[in-house]
Order: C-alpha cells, then sequence, then structure tokens
C-alpha cells in the first residue's frame, strides 16, 4: 500500500471510529510453559451375552488397574474412575438388528508427573485397557499464569486502542471484553518407553481479548 493510501486509510478508520463513539480492539498475550504434569485417560470395552457379564469382566481389568494405582500414591491422589456404561450391540444386516450381545465400557483418568507418562501408558495397555488416548500435557500453576496473561493482553488492547483514538476524543472505559484463551500444545510424540522416550515439547499459553472501549 502506498504512503497516501495509508494515510487516507487511517483517516477513515479514525472517523468511523469517531462516528460510533467505540473503538474495538484485539489485545494478546502468550508464553511458553515446560509441562510437568500429564492426564491420561484410557478406557476398557467388553462384550458379553448380558448386561451383567459385560460389567463383570470391565470390572476385572478396572480393579486391576486400580489396585495398581493405590499402590503408587502419585497415581491414586488424582484419580477418577466413575464412568460405567452398557448398552446392546447390534449388528445389521439388509436392515435387519441381529443382537450381538451387550458391550460395557469403563474409563479411568489419572494426573501423573510428565516422567512417568511411559510407564503408565505401557502399564494400562498390559492390563488389558483397550483405547488410551492422547496424553494431555500441562504445567503446574497454568492456570494463576493465565491470570497474569489477561492483564497483559488488556494492557495490550488498551495500548493500541490509544494508538487509534482520534485527535480530541480520550478512552473511556471498557464497555465489553470477550475472551478467547487457551493452552496451544507444541508438537509432541508420546508413546511407551518400549516404543522410544516421551517428548512432550512445550505448552504455549495464549490469551486474546475482543476489547471495546468508549470514546469521550
Amino acid at each position: 500500500m502506498s504512503r497516501i493510501g495509508a494515510l487516507v486509510l487511517c483517516l477513515w478508520l479514525q472517523l468511523g471510529v469517531a462516528w460510533a463513539g467505540y473503538i474495538e480492539v484485539d489485545g494478546m498475550a502468550e508464553r511458553q510453559l515446560t509441562p510437568d504434569s500429564v492426564r491420561l485417560t484410557a478406557s476398557v470395552s467388553k462384550l458379553a451375552d448380558t448386561p451383567t457379564m459385560a460389567l463383570e469382566e470391565v470390572g476385572k481389568v478396572m480393579d486391576q488397574v486400580l489396585t495398581v494405582a493405590e499402590q503408587h500414591d502419585h497415581a491414586a491422589r488424582k484419580l477418577v474412575a466413575g464412568h460405567v456404561t452398557v448398552a446392546p450391540e447390534y449388528r445389521y444386516d439388509n436392515r435387519k438388528a441381529q443382537l450381538l450381545g451387550f458391550k460395557a465400557n469403563r474409563q479411568v483418568t489419572m494426573v501423573l508427573p510428565i516422567e512417568l507418562t511411559g510407564e503408565w501408558l505401557q502399564q494400562l495397555a498390559e492390563m488389558g485397557m483397550t483405547e488410551i488416548s492422547s496424553p494431555h500435557y500441562f504445567a503446574s500453576g497454568q492456570e494463576a499464569f493465565r491470570d497474569r496473561l489477561y492483564r497483559e493482553a488488556l494492557a495490550d488492547a488498551r495500548e493500541q486502542a490509544e494508538v487509534l483514538t482520534p485527535e480530541g476524543q480520550s478512552l473511556g472505559p471498557v464497555e465489553f471484553i470477550v475472551v478467547n484463551a487457551g493452552p496451544r500444545p507444541m508438537a509432541r510424540m508420546a508413546s511407551a518407553d518400549s516404543a522410544g522416550p516421551i517428548r512432550p515439547g512445550q505448552v504455549t499459553e495464549r490469551v486474546q481479548l475482543r476489547v471495546r472501549f468508549q470514546l469521550d
């Protein structure tokens, strides 16, 4: 864009802002964090002739997982194993439903020190968990750190708004704020020790605010 074009655009924006009586800007702040914890989620599904038999089968696997977890304080302190479902399983042939049995599912979620990721991925697989979700890595105190990013993003928005405020007007109070925040994991690898080391990378915590300021 030419210099004249840029000046015309700037003047047009300022006139529009002055007419509207407010100014909206996006403020952003982000920092990279080194993860030190991991959340693992795994489930086991079994098909049997009756709901009771299916629940018994998944219960055997889950009992083993809970027993091992209770022997390790780091796993038992942050463990949730309350998710249970059982439902009929059908096969459809020429639009006719054939009952195959009943499928039961139980799920466990645990939070561990990151250095134990590979060990527990392998143990969960060996104990019979039929599905293991991708590990979720995070840093301790990440929520508290986000509060700091909110303040930095708001300061960034205010700085931009002050630059864009037309001459003869002053920046007034905030009318509203729309928040868009969340962690953005960097490229990572996660596998059991037998398949290679764990390389979780870093987590980029980002906060973006859409802020509307009044113009006085």
